[in-house]
């Protein structure tokens, strides 16, 4: 257990695409990423960053204090424990403690805000939240054993319960509130059909990259959202891959080459995410525009 390639491994048989970034500074660029086993993996290179695979739900709590944050997550293993749900906690490398589980949400519609029910409920009571950012898909989290790039630390293992990392059932309750929330998006229509959606002048000003390059950031959040809400519209992959390089590249992109945005769309080819009005304004909002000024 005291390497990533150990973790990986297991991780592997669980989900077979899981993106690793290096990067070793605070100053160093967020292009240095492969899949895990792909011809540009390298074993021997220290990931220090991965994505959280579709099962895994992290829980993180981010307050300045870091015995704090190990009390809360504490609390939390406690909580999970007691509910027969195995996990594995680690040391961040900076303040915080992360609390890695795995989950079967079978058929789930909203895997998001599933997860997002599920941080809810082991943190509930609880004086602080824990860090729901980590719920969105494509989501990067520190690495097993990765170094931290601020402290120079790595993050390191605390302790398991039961065989982890293996799948646990989500309580009843859990459900129970999942449906609850679930039912409250469907009435407030958070998600809107495919078509539609591409018609919002928003997105249109999104795609529309000598407009967008005018931003600063934002671009990484976009390509993510521009590859799920436009891959109905294209039979291929690698001409969806083609779009969205030359988008990215015009749009002011450097981070990314044309192989690692091709990475990216091949890792989420056949995986489906809903995505909504409160996306797209969160999105605007992160690079400094208001969605209610282009729906006027």
């Amino acid at each position: 257990m005291n390497t990533l390639n150990w973790w990986l491994r297991r991780y592997y048989q669980i989900q077979d695409e899981i993106l690793l970034v290096y990067r070793p500074t605070l100053k160093s660029y967020w292009g240095d990423r492969t899949l895990y086993l792909s011809e540009d993996y390298v074993q021997s290179k220290k990931y220090n960053h991965r994505s959280v695979l579709d099962k895994e739900v992290v829980i993180e709590f981010d307050e300045e204090d870091k015995s704090l944050n190990r009390k809360l997550a504490d609390e939390v293993c406690k909580r999970l424990k007691a509910d027969g749900i195995t996990f594995a906690k680690w040391d961040s490398g900076n303040k915080s403690i992360h609390v890695h589980c795995l989950i079967d949400y079978g058929e789930v519609k909203n895997l998001q805000l599933l997860k997002k029910v599920f941080m809810r409920y082991y943190s509930k009571d609880l004086k602080y939240s824990p860090d729901l950012r980590l719920a969105s898909p494509n989501h990067l989290v520190r690495a097993e054993h990765g170094v931290h790039e601020k402290t120079g630390f790595t993050k390191k293992f605390i302790s398991r319960n039961g065989q982890y990392p293996t799948i646990s059932k989500i309580p009843q309750p859990v459900w129970n509130e999942y449906y609850r929330e679930y039912g409250i998006v469907l009435k407030r229509k958070a998600t809107v059909d495919v078509n539609s959606f591409v018609e919002h002048p928003a997105l249109k000003y999104i795609l529309t990259s000598e407009k967008f390059r005018e931003n600063s950031d934002g671009r990484e959040r976009a390509l993510f959202m521009l590859c799920h809400v436009l891959k109905p519209k294209y039979n291929d992959k690698k001409e969806l891959g083609k779009f969205l390089a030359e988008w990215y590249r015009y749009s002011g992109g450097l981070k990314l080459s044309e192989k690692q945005i091709y990475d990216k769309v091949s890792y989420h080819w056949n995986r489906e995410y809903n995505f909504g009005r409160t996306y797209l304004s969160e999105l605007l909002e992160s690079i400094g525009l208001n969605i209610e000024d282009f729906e006027k």
